[in-house]
């Protein structure tokens, strides 16, 4: 059914990406779903505590990155649809630069300051030490992953989403698949960091090689390397930045508050909750990332892809709508016995209204996910960028409101308040695509 709206609504290259996106959605879910009850078998809801705690570091490293992945995606799908394949280089070669630069000092800030990182966690005994001798390990990977994943921008840029969405499910089994064959051997926490670089290992060879197949560039050209280029790259990614580093703020404050206030277990339920709800939202976009290299590539025809535009959008908001209400109605009723039957003996009873709450939050997050994509690929990040800042202050302010005055807090506080936070940003998404329909 999906199949055939799709072909009634897109292009053939648009149709391929949006159909991948929808496989591997499914895929990722799947092994989501598989991975968690394993994961703490083996570690336990204090020990994936830690883990879920180092992914704040990596996160926050992220920060070096100035926003340049969207912005390769967005110059390299504009330039390819023009055939100039001099600045596809142009621009490959300016941000992977820009990132080695930036991913290094990232490190060496990380590897300087490693100690104090720790003490923000608030662990203590052998969990500190643990966290502690991974941490520069962790700083490798931070600084590996900005370089790595630009690939995956270039490749996007190109038309080839499908192939992206692959490699990236592909990678991730594979990472996967290495990381419980150490917590079987007995490994522990560091298995999990073991996998997550043989993932970004796998998916930057292969997107090297898909990339050649398409387009005979040289990645890294001193000779082509412009400050004017990067000057660009960062002019656009400035307003993703701030949106990313936005983001990449609001999980790190919830983590390190739950674990302050509450406890290291509760760590591990706001992961699994998050990030569970998160996919379901997932499932329900599949594909609809695919607007943004196709929004940027309309855009270089000027005034031929406006109605083309506005098209693509309004059919997309029905096709999400139609598969999302009863997904994530049938999953909101039986949270519970779904919780219960997955998670087996790792079950928490603080899970199944925390994740009904976070359910009720990614909905709404859903609704504005097709004008976030088009915003994206026309070229107005500052918008993107007052989004995820309305989602981030009024998630703070919640949070903080209720540490002032009220001394027992719950995991479920947290989730109250991404849910408003969202409900903010997604309305303002809806005015500001409507605005620029008009426009």
């Amino acid at each position: 059914m999906i199949q055939r709206i799709a072909q009634k609504l897109y292009s053939s290259q648009l149709r391929r990406n949006f159909a991948s996106g929808w496989i591997v959605t499914i895929l990722n879910f799947g092994i989501t779903a598989i991975s968690y009850p394993i994961y703490l078998h083996y570690l336990g809801y204090e020990k994936y505590g830690i883990w879920g705690l180092l992914t704040v570091v990596i996160t926050f490293a992220q920060f070096g990155n100035f926003g340049i992945g969207p912005a390769v995606t967005r110059y390299v799908a504009v330039s390819y649809e023009q055939a100039d394949s001099r600045a596809v280089e142009e621009y490959t070669s300016a941000a992977l630069f820009t990132l080695l630069v930036s991913g290094g000092c990232v490190f060496v800030v990380i590897l300087l300051f490693r100690f104090q990182i720790i003490s923000l966690f608030e662990i203590d005994g052998e969990n500190h030490l643990l966290a502690l001798w991974l941490l520069p390990y962790v700083g490798v990977l931070s600084l590996y992953l900005m370089v790595a994943r630009i690939f995956m921008a270039i490749l996007t840029g190109l038309g080839r989403m499908d192939l992206s969405n692959y490699i990236r499910t592909i990678s991730r089994i594979i990472g996967i698949i290495a990381a419980l064959l150490l917590l079987n051997s007995g490994k522990g926490v560091g298995s999990l960091l073991v996998g997550y670089f043989v993932t970004e290992l796998i998916g930057h060879i292969a997107c090297i090689i898909s990339v050649k197949r398409i387009i005979p560039i040289r990645f890294l050209c001193f000779g082509k390397l412009k400050i004017s280029t990067v000057k660009k790259l960062m002019s656009f990614g400035s307003g993703l930045l701030g949106a990313n580093m936005i983001s990449m703020l609001l999980t790190p404050f919830n983590k390190i508050m739950i674990s302050r206030y509450i406890g290291l277990e509760s760590v591990a339920v706001y992961e699994i909750v998050y990030n569970s709800a998160m996919s379901m939202r997932s499932i329900a976009a599949s594909g609809i990332g695919a607007l943004t290299p196709e929004m940027s590539r309309l855009s270089a025809k000027a005034d031929l892809y406006k109605k083309r535009i506005d098209h693509i959008y309004r059919r997309t908001i029905w096709m999400m709508l139609m598969l999302g209400i009863p997904l994530f109605l049938v999953v909101f009723l039986l949270a519970t016995p779904l919780l219960t039957f997955w998670l087996q003996d790792g079950f928490n009873p603080m899970l199944p209204n925390a994740f009904r709450i976070m359910l009720i939050g990614a909905f709404i997050s859903l609704l504005g996910i097709p004008a976030y994509f088009t915003i994206t690929g026309l070229g107005y990040s500052g918008k993107i960028f007052f989004c995820h800042a309305i989602l981030a202050v009024l998630n703070v302010l919640i949070v903080i409101s209720f540490i002032v005055l009220f001394e027992d807090l719950s995991v479920n506080i947290f989730f109250i308040a991404i849910a408003l936070g969202t409900l903010g940003s997604t309305i303002y998404l809806l005015i500001q695509y409507k605005l620029l329909s008009r426009n």
